[in-house]
Order: structure tokens, then sequence, then C-alpha cells
């Protein structure tokens, strides 16, 4: 009988054991379910964090491209104005060189004596057509007096 009841109070103390041990494994594993509920709010922030990463790389390679695309258009339109100046300039000069062409005349070029003598113009007759100006057509430099200029002096008596 006292075998028995040794046996069997050995047995409720294995089984107080046991149930023991899977109480702790029960609290063991809620423990490290709310230290896991725990970290989470900080790994969400993290993973939130880490998808955001990209979206401002891209944000700044959009900047850095826009930053470019804005130099070669600058680059472009100082160019361009360059361009201008330069074809304004060049019409500038054209438009003096005709001035001064139609004030005091020219030499007749290679290509226009040419042409004059292809035709049978004289020498004289060549530089006559083109060495005229303004000045010229008023009796100054080689050209002779015009006519209507020798009338004028007629009719005062000069």
């Amino acid at each position: 009988m006292e075998t028995a009841r040794q046996e069997a109070m050995a047995r409720a103390g294995l089984s107080a054991r046991q149930q023991a041990m899977a109480e702790q494994q029960q609290a063991l594993t809620q423990a490290t379910g709310l230290l896991g509920a725990g970290y989470s709010p900080q790994q969400q922030a993290l993973e939130a964090l880490r998808i955001g990463t990209p979206v401002a790389g891209m944000a700044q390679a959009g900047q850095l491209a826009g930053t470019q695309l804005l130099g070669q258009t600058g680059q472009a339109g100082v160019e361009s104005y360059l361009q201008g100046a330069e074809l304004a300039n060049r019409l500038r000069l054209q438009q003096q060189e005709a001035l001064v062409s139609s004030l005091l005349g020219s030499q007749p070029s290679l290509q226009e004596q040419l042409m004059a003598k292809y035709v049978g113009m004289t020498p004289e007759e060549i530089a006559g057509l083109s060495s005229g100006g303004l000045f010229s057509s008023l009796g100054f430099g080689d050209a002779p007096t015009p006519e209507w200029i020798k009338s004028i002096g007629d009719i005062f008596g000069f």
C-alpha cells in the first residue's frame, strides 16, 4: 500500500511537473508573441522607409534630368541669340556698304567688266555705268558736270 501511495505521489508530481512545464512553454510563446508585436510598428516603419527610398531616388533623378535639360536649353538659347546677332550684324554691314556704294559709286567687278566687253561696251562706258554715285551724278570727283547743273548756271547767267 505504501508503494502504491508513493507511486501515486510520484505520478502526481510528474504530472504536476509536466503541467508546469506546459504552462511555462505557453507563457514563453505568449511573451515571444508580445515581443514580436512590440517590434511590429518599428518593422512597419522601416518597411515604409525602404519602400519610400526608391521614390526619393526617382525625385532626385527627375531633378537632375530637369537641371540638365535646363542647361541644354539655355545653351541652345545663347547659341541662337549669337547666331541672330551675327546675322543682324551682317545685314547692317550690307546695308552700310550699299549706302556707301550708292553715294560714292563703285568700281566694276571683273565679272561685270567681262560681261560688258562681251556685249560690246568700251572701258569708258563700263566705268561710266558702274562708277556713278550720288556725288558723281552731281559732278564731284572725276565725273563731268551734269547738263542740268550747267543749265542752272545758264539761267542765272554764270
